[in-house]
């Protein structure tokens, strides 16, 4: 919640201080608008992502034997997507579908076991617990901003990620198991921004920030994912 307040605000912020400055002479010629603002549109647009998932798995304890701490680390994630590009000029529009391989999961510290009284039974330890996934995304963009180079849109889907892998990082001892997983299949929503820049005639660099949570617990039903991502990403036609 805390990251979708964050974006609230950073989208306000981005309206006002554009809109301070949207006068009719602040649009580019053709040739320099970004991709959606140009006479003849591609119809499809490729794209290579890379960059960091920084992940945890919210939820509550209901376990009175139990005691432990949930925090975000930070992994990577890589993918591929292709954008298909407005028909009708008078729309701001694309749909957007990706392939990524991300990293989520928790570092839970201060892991305990307590007796019926609420004794510690052994010293606390650290645990990484680390997901990896094969995630489709589906996106829809909408172009908010533009100025003569670049542009500003803001990103809002869905997204689909089934489990390839998981394993138990015990980090006082060096040891990784397997984690017994209830669920291979997430399902969860998108939300984020990202901005573009045209560096040639058919190609664009730019930087995206999502926050994602899935629906689907992996591993109890008080358990959910959590990501904040941030990617580069070069986009060509």
């Amino acid at each position: 919640m805390k990251g979708i307040v964050i974006l609230i605000l950073i989208v306000v912020g981005i309206n006002y201080s554009f809109g301070q400055d949207r006068q009719e002479d602040y649009f580019p010629v053709p040739e320099v608008m970004p991709l959606l603002n140009t006479p003849n549109p591609p119809k499809y647009v490729y794209g290579i992502y890379g960059g960091v998932a920084m992940s945890n798995i919210l939820g509550t304890k209901n376990d009175s034997e139990l005691r432990f701490t949930n925090e975000y680390y930070t992994n990577y994630n890589l993918g591929v997507s292709v954008e298909f590009i407005r028909i009708k000029e008078s729309l701001s529009f694309t749909v957007e579908l990706g392939l990524f391989y991300i990293r989520k999961g928790t570092l839970v510290s201060d892991y305990v076991t307590l007796d019926q009284n609420g004794q510690i039974l052994a010293d606390p330890i650290d645990i990484k617990n680390i997901l990896n996934y094969l995630q489709l995304p589906i996106n829809i963009n909408y172009n908010m901003f533009y100025s003569q180079n670049g542009a500003i849109n803001l990103i809002g889907g869905v997204f689909v990620s089934y489990l390839l892998s998981n394993e138990l990082k015990y980090l006082d001892f060096e040891n990784t198991f397997d984690n017994e997983i209830k669920n291979k299949v997430d399902v969860g929503l998108n939300l984020g921004l990202n901005y573009e820049y045209r560096i040639n005639s058919n190609g664009f660099v730019g930087i995206s920030y999502d926050y994602q949570y899935g629906f689907i617990s992996p591993i109890d039903n008080n358990y959910n994912n959590s990501s904040h991502v941030i990617n580069l990403f070069y986009k060509f036609y």
